[in-house]
């Protein structure tokens, strides 16, 4: 006479673990590469706008032989406009520098008041020099350029105070 079995066998057992361990797997596999981009992405955004505004005001210092008005201190709505060829009294053939869509967080662009901001919602700052030597540029504390060989610097301030996510965040385009 048998004896009804009340568990599991062994090979039950190993069979229900190892498909366990392997949703668990699959989930992770999923989830992992948002986890990862979701800090990157942001950054490589910032980078490629600190570029594309130190090369477009370069552009237009190669075009008209001059640095356009406003190019020092915070990334305004008058410089944005002067860049992407919507004033005309300051860029008169109206090129397009630059373009740069609306604000969206962890992407970047101009707000609605025209101020270009990085992906987090800071600020861009610009510095300039007729002389090609830029005296003084930078964004996080210990991240600050002195006398730096070219004659656009582009960098943003991040909000945060918090000293890894901050230089996280701060870009630069002598970098």
């Amino acid at each position: 006479m048998k004896h009804p079995s009340h568990g599991l066998t062994f090979p039950e057992i190993l069979i229900s673990a190892c498909a366990v361990v392997l949703v668990l797997f699959i989930a992770s596999a999923m989830l992992f590469p948002r986890v990862t981009s979701s800090g990157s992405a942001p950054r490589a955004a910032a980078k490629n706008d600190v570029a594309q505004l130190a090369t477009a005001i370069s552009a237009f210092q190669a075009e008209y032989g001059h640095l356009p008005p406003g190019a020092n201190g915070p990334i305004r709505r008058a410089l944005v406009d002067i860049l992407t060829g919507r004033d005309v009294a300051a860029n008169p053939r109206k090129i397009v520098f630059i373009e740069i869509n609306p604000w969206k967080l962890k992407r970047g662009g101009t707000n609605a008041a025209g101020d270009f901001l990085d992906p987090w919602g800071s600020p861009y700052f610009v510095a300039t020099s007729e002389s090609g030597t830029i005296g003084q540029a930078g964004s996080v504390t210990g991240r600050i350029a002195y006398d730096l060989p070219k004659s656009v610097a582009v960098w943003n301030v991040p909000a945060t105070t918090l000293t890894r996510e901050a230089h996280r965040q701060a870009v630069t385009s002598w970098e």
